[in-house]
């Protein structure tokens, strides 16, 4: 597979990682949908996308990697939320952290835990994401818990 198609892939699964996060945002905040909805919450980002052409993405967004996301995280919310509990010190829990923070989080867990995909490509995506979307100090905070927990789950 040459460069120019790797570069096209992963653009598409960044981008789906993007939808997915503000697909879990979008859940987390207004309340609406409840974890079972997963394919009713990917119908909604997906027409967001196609409604509003300001939002733009690193390249077309991986449909499959964005359904399994979506679906696997909302099935999985609350063995992902107790593997991020774990790793919270001083007094901190899930509750405290914003809706992005804990959708990015959930969704590099269950990238860790349910994915082939190599731990320093999905804790890189995740670091990304939260330094795009929250900042800098929260992207080494990211940094922290993923590394921990894909430690604790892939060697142990």
């Amino acid at each position: 597979m040459n460069d120019k198609i790797k570069k096209k892939i992963a653009r598409g699964k960044s981008s789906a990682r993007i939808m997915a996060l503000q697909a879990l945002y979008q859940q987390d905040v207004s309340g609406e949908l409840e974890d079972n909805d997963a394919g009713i919450l990917s119908g909604k980002i997906a027409d967001l996308y196609a409604d509003n052409k300001e939002l733009e993405l690193p390249g077309k967004a991986d449909q499959k990697l964005l359904q399994k996301l979506i679906e696997g995280t909302c099935k999985k919310k609350a063995e992902l939320d107790n593997h991020i509990a774990e790793h919270l010190i001083g007094g901190w829990d899930l509750e405290r952290l914003g809706a992005t923070l804990r959708g990015i989080l959930r969704l590099g867990v269950y990238e860790i835990k349910f994915s082939e995909t190599p731990i320093k490509v999905i804790i890189k995506e995740y670091i990304n994401l939260a330094d795009e979307f929250v900042g800098e100090k929260e992207a080494k905070f990211v940094n922290g818990i993923l590394d921990k927990i894909a430690h604790q789950i892939r060697n142990g």
